[in-house]
């Protein structure tokens, strides 16, 4: 077993999503969407007896002995996929891709582990995240807070309409809510109007992406993304303006989409990790019910890390 570090240019991306069809964060319209915030998307496969039996996909940053290693940027899930048909002991799989990427030289490396598959890395520093997975799959399937449930009601009385977004159409108004973010933050949004461009590109041929946009009199109200990452609906971003708050379409939303998304197999609706210090987020969350699943990240930080 062993391996190799390249370019996703030069892998089998034929071969990388046909492992994992229904996993946006493992595709290759994913790992190319970084390029527009300076990442290099590279692929480390799997061989075994000089046979490619596995990858995954991961993001390198900077330059030289500055270079950095996120598999996936910003918390987003990183998973090593193997083919059906291949026997593989994961935990030896897992501490031969920790090898490669300390022999690499790194500065920094961090993996995203949400589905369990780098147990054997060592090495590695580890700490847990933590999201809600609200089991959506029921016919009647309402969430369990009364008031939540009534706000919802209050956005279908008030006549919201949820459009597919169209960067044509609904960019500029988009980056509105963007900025209301910021300010409301008082930090600089990670992502910047050229990612979200081209990930208006990718969602009109990729179903795995859902963008949701409203607006009320030509004006932004709210949008959410939201991307499919095998049974799950992971409600990844949400942007809206507080003066539209009556409205209540940032409850309505991730209602909508979800009801919508039991029928193609999505069972779970996944809120995401809360950042420290978002009370009012874990707030929110915590009235659509779901159970709280902890998983690890793993960091790896060389000398030169340390000091710089």
């Amino acid at each position: 077993m062993d391996i190799s570090i390249v370019s996703l240019d030069d892998s089998p991306e034929d071969f990388i999503d046909n492992l994992a069809p229904d996993f946006f964060f493992s595709s290759a319209n994913f790992a190319r969407l970084w390029r527009t915030l300076g990442g290099n998307p590279i692929c480390l496969l799997l061989r075994v007896e000089g046979q490619t039996v596995g990858c995954m996909n991961a993001l390198e940053f900077g330059v030289g002995p500055l270079k950095a290693f996120q598999a996936m940027p910003n918390g987003c899930y990183s998973r090593l996929r193997v083919a059906d048909n291949c026997e593989l002991d994961m935990t030896a799989a897992s501490k031969k891709i920790g090898e490669a990427i300390i022999l690499k030289g790194y500065r920094r490396s961090i993996i995203t582990d949400f589905y369990g598959r780098y147990s054997g890395l060592n090495g590695f520093d580890s700490a847990e995240q933590e999201t809600l997975l609200v089991d959506i799959s029921a016919k009647d399937w309402q969430p369990p807070d009364s008031k939540l449930r009534q706000q919802i009601k209050k956005a279908a009385s008030e006549g919201i309409e949820l459009a597919d977004f169209e960067a044509d159409k609904h960019l500029v108004g988009f980056m509105q809510l963007v900025k209301l973010h910021e300010k409301r933050r008082g930090v600089k949004s990670k992502y910047n109007q050229k990612f979200f461009t081209a990930l208006a590109e990718i969602a009109k041929n990729d179903k795995r992406v859902i963008w949701k946009y409203c607006e009320r009199d030509g004006a932004p109200v709210a949008s959410s993304i939201f991307f499919r990452e095998g049974d799950s609906l992971i409600h990844w971003q949400m942007y809206y303006d507080k003066q539209f708050s009556n409205l209540q379409a940032t409850k309505y939303i991730p209602y909508a989409v979800a009801r919508n998304s039991t029928g193609s197999g999505v069972r779970y609706l996944n809120l995401g990790a809360t950042p420290a210090g978002a009370e009012g987020a874990e707030f929110y969350k915590s009235k659509w019910g779901g159970i709280s699943v902890r998983y690890k990240c793993y960091t790896h930080t060389n000398l030169l890390g340390k000091i710089w």
